[in-house]
């Protein structure tokens, strides 16, 4: 691993999300493995049509979220957000619910997703992120990768 790290570090990384240009690798974070069972995606963002907070997940996590959107909008399940109230439990359970999950899986989303929203609201970002979220093969709930 250490060897792989350094052959990163300094490199320029290119993908659909630097740009032609791409970022130069500055640090890594190495983390140990996952046991993965399921995948998903979680984001809010400003719904600007509604003029509310909208909160999307989705069962095909680890994937570009464009691409769903574009081609299988079915698959996101969308939960919008009174500004005025700010997010429920319920919704956050509803948007568990979108993702099949039940058990202890279910109460550590809906806890992530409320977490998640506090996170959006107290930084004033424009976009809280998740991808993938994944459930683990002991029912727990994961997040392997985020921005915002």
């Amino acid at each position: 691993v250490e060897s792989l790290a350094k052959e990163m570090l300094g490199m320029t990384l290119i993908t659909h999300q630097t740009g032609p240009k791409g970022k130069e690798v500055q640090r890594l974070l190495i983390e140990s493995g996952a046991d993965i069972r399921s995948e998903f995606y979680a984001a809010i963002t400003l719904d600007r049509g509604k003029e509310m907070d909208v909160f999307m997940v989705s069962m095909e996590g680890g994937v570009e979220i464009e691409k769903v959107a574009a081609e299988t909008p079915e698959k996101i399940v969308k939960v919008w957000i009174d500004p005025l109230l700010g997010m429920k439990s319920y919704q956050a359970r509803k948007l568990a619910y979108g993702l099949n999950l039940t058990g202890n899986a279910f109460r550590e989303a809906a806890s992530i997703f409320l977490k998640m929203y506090a996170c959006y609201q107290s930084t004033d970002a424009s976009l809280v992120e998740i991808n993938p979220l994944i459930l683990t093969g002991d029912d727990h709930i994961l997040a392997l990768d985020s921005k915002f």
